[in-house]
């Protein structure tokens, strides 16, 4: 059986809440992390964080996580500047994506998937910060030399750009987003829809 397919990158707040309870209400997944900076420019659109609503969806956020029982989100400070509407450059993915190709390989991409988020979201790291990346790629098993490689390997990076790609082709306008069989759930409030569509189909 083919399991859904999860689109995230490592920045989104909403993706991050999808992450932490996605398999224990769809069952397994096909963990398949995405740059949205390129998604965004393949499908002319940008970030909630830019607009009026950056106050209102923060808040819903924060709303989400305490009826889940998980901390409140913790960002680091430059981050903090973002809970209002501004045009603070986006804090890049791109490195933790270039490893997170290293975590695909070795079939480690939840654990570290989920190291990212919580170093994110809960402890407030830079994930700019090669150390970051590293230290999240260390604990979810990765090999310490093919992780710090792959920051720097502009092959990683094509296949991020390639993921990337793919995703857009199959649909995903946006993170997080689930794909089961041609169909797009996009929004971390579509699991349980998502789950309903699987037990029709099954």
């Amino acid at each position: 059986m083919t399991h859904p397919a999860f689109y995230y990158d490592f920045g989104s707040p909403y993706a991050y809440l999808a992450a932490e309870r996605i398999e224990a209400v769809l069952g397994p997944v096909d963990w398949r992390p995405v740059f949205l900076v390129g998604v965004f420019k393949a499908t002319g659109r940008r970030s909630w964080v830019y607009t009026d609503d950056a106050g209102h969806e923060w808040a819903e956020i924060e709303r989400r996580l305490a009826d889940r029982g998980l901390p409140p989100i913790a960002l680091c400070p430059d981050w903090a500047a973002r809970l209002v509407p501004s045009s603070t450059p986006a804090r890049s993915t791109l490195m933790a994506q270039r490893v997170a190709r290293v975590a695909v390989e070795h079939e480690r991409i939840a654990e570290f998937s989920r190291g990212m988020y919580r170093a994110v979201f809960q402890r407030g790291a830079d994930l700019t910060d090669p150390a970051t990346v590293l230290d999240v790629s260390d604990a979810a098993g990765l090999p310490s030399a093919e992780a710090a490689r792959a920051i720097e390997d502009p092959a990683r990076q094509e296949e991020v750009r390639a993921a990337t790609a793919d995703a857009v082709e199959a649909g995903v306008r946006g993170v997080p987003t689930v794909v089961v069989g041609g169909e797009v759930f996009w929004g971390d409030d579509q699991l349980e829809d998502i789950a309903k569509t699987l037990r029709r189909d099954s």
